[in-house]
């Protein structure tokens, strides 16, 4: 097999004679070092403004499957805003700390520099209302679950492991801590070579690390509602008698 940058590169020709486009960059594994035999060639390839179109796709070529996007720059500006809204940088991330395969106009160094800063910037506090209305669902699901368990059910597992998503989602956001995809959170709770490569810092909680771990190794009931009233405690208490939560309608 060819060497994946060689394999990027001949993907990347074609691409390179468009007028509308200002450059490319690698992203992901390969560039972090942390690829398996599993692993895809990320490219991103930037586009002017003049573009209208994206696109998302994928081709193999020499064995390698390469996952490739095509975007206009105020496309990806529209992509980190709302990353950033729901708590993590994946794409300021990923073009901070690609690897740029060919920049035309000096763009793609602009806004790896751009992204740079990005990262530096803090998430805000959960709202009141969403961080309330969370606590709820939590309570909610984790009752539910009781009766799934009581009942023998066949899609215990499931929503057990759907709480536990939830659970985690809620907590990350709550202490404003970034998250990689599931696939990688092993390494990211325990590698610190992997979170250094990703330049990702830990999960600030190591008890609530424990507790996940171990509603992950057995799905108990007992340690996942341990894990979820850890959760409401620390998010600043949960009491269903007397739980209401008043709101505008949606509507004005």
């Amino acid at each position: 097999m060819k060497n994946w940058r060689n394999v990027a590169k001949e993907f990347l020709e074609s691409w390179k004679k468009k007028k509308e486009v200002l450059g490319a960059l690698y992203s992901g594994s390969r560039v972090w070092g942390t690829n398996d035999k599993f692993s895809d060639i990320d490219i991103h390839i930037v586009l002017s403004n003049s573009a209208k179109y994206r696109v998302r796709g994928n081709e193999i070529i020499d064995k390698y499957l390469i996952e490739y996007f095509a975007n206009p720059i105020k496309q990806l500006k529209e992509y980190r805003k709302n990353d950033f809204k729901n708590y993590t940088r994946i794409d300021a991330r990923m073009f901070a700390y690609g690897e740029i395969a060919f920049d035309k106009t000096g763009e793609l160094k602009k806004l790896q520099d751009k992204c740079k800063n990005e990262l530096k910037k803090e998430f805000k506090d959960l709202p009141k209302l969403v961080l309330n209305l969370s606590k709820y669902e939590l309570w909610d699901e984790l009752d539910n679950l009781r009766s799934v368990e009581h009942s023998k059910h066949y899609t215990y597992s499931y929503c057990y492991n759907l709480l536990l998503n939830k659970t985690y989602s809620l907590y990350r956001k709550f202490l404003k801590a970034e998250s990689p995809p599931p696939a990688k959170l092993n390494r990211f709770f325990d590698d610190s070579i992997f979170r250094k490569k990703y330049k990702m810092p830990a999960f600030p909680d190591k008890k609530f690390i424990a507790l996940f771990k171990k509603c992950l190794q057995r799905e108990k009931l007992n340690d996942i509602s341990r894990l979820v009233e850890y959760v409401l405690e620390k998010t600043g208490g949960f009491k269903v008698d007397g739980w209401k939560l008043r709101s505008k309608p949606s509507y004005e």
